[in-house]
């Protein structure tokens, strides 16, 4: 997968290439929760990968969600709630529920 563009829960974007895997129980769980919740089909993928924390994008026209499972689960560690999880995810979905295009490249960490 090749992600040129997107929209990073933090612009230090380290991975333009991550490899994707499927997303766990919890995160689909949350994500389904999310959708019903406000009334949406999900049209988007959610792919667990290697990138730094989570990011909405775009590749070939389709959609997705992309979430690193350890930064999603220490997060939720470091809060002690599992609001913390929803509201990655949540961020993510928004940008999919705004019909963001994500023309922009992904920031660099420049030092």
């Amino acid at each position: 997968m090749s992600i040129p563009r997107g929209c990073a829960f933090d612009t230090d974007v380290k991975n333009e290439n991550p490899f994707v895997f499927d997303p766990d129980e919890q995160a689909r769980q949350i994500v389904g929760e999310i959708c019903r919740a406000i009334g949406i089909p999900q049209r988007f993928r959610l792919k667990s990968a290697d990138v730094k924390n989570s990011l909405a994008c775009e590749e070939g026209g389709q959609r997705f969600i992309l979430y690193n499972t350890i930064f999603l689960r220490d997060f939720q560690s470091d809060a002690r709630s599992k609001w913390a999880a929803c509201d990655v995810l949540a961020h993510e979905i928004g940008h999919h529920v705004s019909f963001h295009n994500f023309f922009l490249p992904l920031r660099q960490n420049v030092q």
